[in-house]
């Protein structure tokens, strides 16, 4: 990361649309998603409720603490979590994701 900018290749989504990203110079795990209209999404991995963990399961974003659900998008899907996961804006540049952090 330099000058609040992560920069992920893009063909580290290639086979797949979405990717765990922890980088130097950030606190939380990012999950970077690829919409089907070829937006990215860049979501973090800690639950807004209590700051829990969030992870994969059966094709959803779960809190491993209290079980709030997200969606792709990181909208709150079941709580008890009442706010969204965070998200920072991804802008694709040739081949590199840039990821606005501050």
């Amino acid at each position: 990361m330099e000058n609040g900018l992560l920069r992920v290749p893009v063909d580290r989504l290639s086979n797949r649309d979405r990717v765990l990203i922890k980088a130097k110079g950030i606190a939380d795990k990012l999950l970077l998603v690829k919409g089907t209209d070829e937006r990215y999404t860049a979501l973090v991995m800690n639950c807004p409720h209590k700051n829990g963990p969030v992870s994969e399961k059966n094709g959803q974003l779960v809190c491993a603490w209290h079980g709030s659900t997200f969606d792709d998008d990181g909208k709150v899907l079941k709580g008890p979590a009442k706010n969204d996961l965070k998200r920072y804006p991804v802008e694709r540049v040739g081949d590199m994701l840039e990821v606005r952090i501050a």
